[in-house]
């Protein structure tokens, strides 16, 4: 007999891992609907869950994931549950915005913000959404400006740059 009810490892894109109770009887959308509304998040429609990704990921079905083999085959169905999906108790899935784009991001959304920048900045950084090198610039100098603040030409001058490596 399988229990209904079970704990459930979420990573949120910023890499933290919250766990939930959740109703395993229900279909991706219900659960991703019932975690966005538990962390704060308004508008749970736009994101989905996915398998974790690595070097020993398996896809839903329990198989090795190929190196060929398209990132949407590590998108959980969103209309059946975990369980018919192959989805192990002790599996650590992922919540990331399915879509990209800015017409549907509310700015006063906190927490959608958050989510959507780390999911995009990595995306760029791991290489996965291609660039163009001035698109690249206008990135880095973007990243600067929020992890360093504004320009100070007292404080970031050559020196500060090479000092360490700053950015990631």
């Amino acid at each position: 007999l399988k229990k209904k009810h079970r704990p459930l490892k979420i990573e949120l894109a910023d890499g933290t891992i919250k766990t939930f109770l959740i109703d395993d009887s229900l279909p991706v959308t219900d659960i991703v609907e019932e975690v966005g509304k538990k962390i704060g998040l308004r508008n749970p429609e736009e994101f989905s869950l996915r398998l974790q990704t690595g070097e020993d990921q398996t896809n839903a079905k329990g198989k090795k994931k190929r190196k060929d083999e398209p990132e949407s085959a590590l998108w959980l169905h969103p209309a059946q549950a975990l369980a018919e999906q192959g989805v192990h108790d002790d599996a650590v899935l992922v919540l990331k915005r399915r879509w990209y784009g800015d017409r549907n991001i509310d700015r006063g959304d906190h927490i959608q913000l958050h989510l959507v920048y780390v999911q995009s900045h990595k995306a760029v950084v791991d290489g996965d959404h291609q660039v163009t090198k001035e698109e690249a610039y206008q990135f880095a100098a973007l990243q600067c400006q929020i992890v360093y603040g504004n320009f100070n030409p007292d404080k970031h001058n050559e020196a500060f740059f090479k000092s360490e490596k700053r950015l990631e």
